[in-house]
């Protein structure tokens, strides 16, 4: 934010089924507030957040207690002080699901993801855009006769849009990423895949300084792992002018990009080659053009993902992502502060490969096709109590003992055991036949038998 402080978002299984979760922290992490917005069953997930220009902020994802189709987009309005403004759906019959969102030059946002409720194939790239209010105004199906996805969306220099993600309809390889760039009013400007043989992915793409754009996912078509961050640079016109792929012997993924200071790119995502744990959250630098200067990873003994990268006002940098190393219980927000020079954590060496041709580049003829889509205004529940406490944070903690225990019940969750789960840890002092009976919601039981 403008104070400098700190919107984060995410869902939670801990307060209902599932909720997104907001919160505001100051610059030394503490937290100002936080809130919950709940459905039931798949009920709301979030997939980006961004500030907008009135100082408030925009959250995005899919939803399933409103709106028209089984899963609907949604896109919801706050402000300053985090309450809500006002909340869209948007969707037909079936799915639709909204990876990115961004506010534009006019005030409005354009929403990119997917739909397999209109289009040429199974899922078709969703572009959507509403005005300053929310209110609809043109949407575009964009693919052929397989999956086509947009995974991260922009305003580009010249005000037209870029859209990033991976499409089967086209390219070389099993998935490439697909790039495609329209004009204000949607119309095609023009579309290439990049990548090779095997699947190659795009999830952030970001405007750079000389009016062109960088691209940030992962390959198993290159590289030396099994997947391996891809970066890929193009100008205004999409031609690749370099790619880098930075990995090992494991899998690399990249979630999100900056530009830095000096003219270079910051990219994180997570590694399971290095580090200190399954997985853990790593960070590389290039400098301008794609060359690598160094690795980082964060992390514990368990798994941490990096999914957001930030320059901070104070020329620092924070990542938000997720842990199970650290915290509570189960997986817990991340959120990790750096200095200027990136002053945290240990470095590690990390190869990196440089591919000029950047694979196979086609320019395809996808099917774009206008729909009009169920535009709805639902009004979530809001829980602003500031506390998020577990479900199961100490549901049945007992003390082990030394005797054998004939039979024990956990009935602490009556009448609903899984809301929207329990998780049961035991341990027996000598091996013995054990059986374990769980009852569902509507207390039907299930005998598992185990020795």
């Amino acid at each position: 934010k403008t104070n400098g402080n700190y919107i984060i978002s995410g869902h939670s299984l801990a307060v209902g089924v599932s909720d997104i979760y907001l919160s505001e922290i100051n610059q030394n992490g503490t937290i100002v507030w936080t809130k919950t917005i709940s459905g039931p069953w798949n009920g709301v997930y979030n997939y980006d957040i961004i500030l907008t220009s009135d100082g408030g902020f925009v959250v995005s994802g899919q939803e399933s207690l409103f709106g028209a189709g089984y899963i609907d987009m949604f896109i919801l309005k706050f402000n300053s002080s985090g309450n809500l403004s006002w909340a869209k759906t948007i969707g037909g019959t079936e799915t639709e699901y909204c990876w990115s969102v961004k506010q534009v030059s006019d005030g409005g946002y354009i929403l990119g993801g997917y739909t397999n409720s209109f289009g040429a194939g199974s899922n078709d790239m969703y572009i959507v855009k509403l005005d300053a209010n929310g209110i609809f105004q043109w949407n575009k199906c964009i693919g052929g006769t397989g999956n086509d996805i947009a995974r991260t969306v922009l305003q580009a220099t010249d005000n037209n849009y870029v859209i990033a993600g991976s499409t089967t309809s086209f390219g070389s390889g099993n998935a490439d990423m697909y790039i495609v760039k329209l004009d204000l009013n949607g119309n095609l400007l023009w579309n290439k895949t990049f990548g090779g043989t095997n699947i190659d992915e795009a999830r952030k793409i970001i405007s750079t300084s000389d009016g062109g754009c960088v691209i940030a996912g992962s390959t198993n078509s290159f590289g030396a792992g099994n997947g391996d961050m891809y970066i890929v640079k193009i100008d205004i016109n999409g031609n690749i002018q370099w790619n880098s792929v930075v990995g090992s012997t494991g899998i690399e993924s990249a979630y999100s990009i900056i530009q830095t200071n000096d003219g270079g790119y910051a990219v994180t995502g997570y590694t399971n080659s290095f580090g200190a744990g399954n997985n853990d959250i790593l960070l590389v630098k290039l400098d301008i053009n794609g060359v690598l200067q160094w690795t980082k990873t964060v992390g514990g003994s368990g798994a941490e993902l990096s999914f957001g990268l930030l320059n901070t006002i104070d020329n620092g940098y924070i990542i938000a992502g997720n842990t199970n190393s650290f915290g509570a219980a189960g997986l817990d927000m991340f959120i990790v502060k750096f200095d200027a020079a990136w002053n945290t954590c240990s470095n590690f060496t990390n190869p990196v490969s440089n591919y000029t041709t950047g694979g196979v580049v086609n320019t395809p003829s996808p099917t774009i096709i206008s729909q009009s889509p169920t535009v709805e205004n639902p009004t979530p529940v809001i829980n602003t109590s500031g506390n998020i406490t577990p479900i199961c944070a100490s549901v049945g903690l007992l003390p082990i003992e030394n005797e054998l225990p004939i039979e024990f019940k956990l009935e602490q969750n009556y009448p609903n055991p899984f809301n929207p789960e329990t998780r049961i840890k035991f341990h027996l002092k000598d091996k013995t036949n054990t059986v374990i009976k769980d009852l569902r919601c509507t207390w039907k039981r299930i005998i598992h038998s185990y020795k």
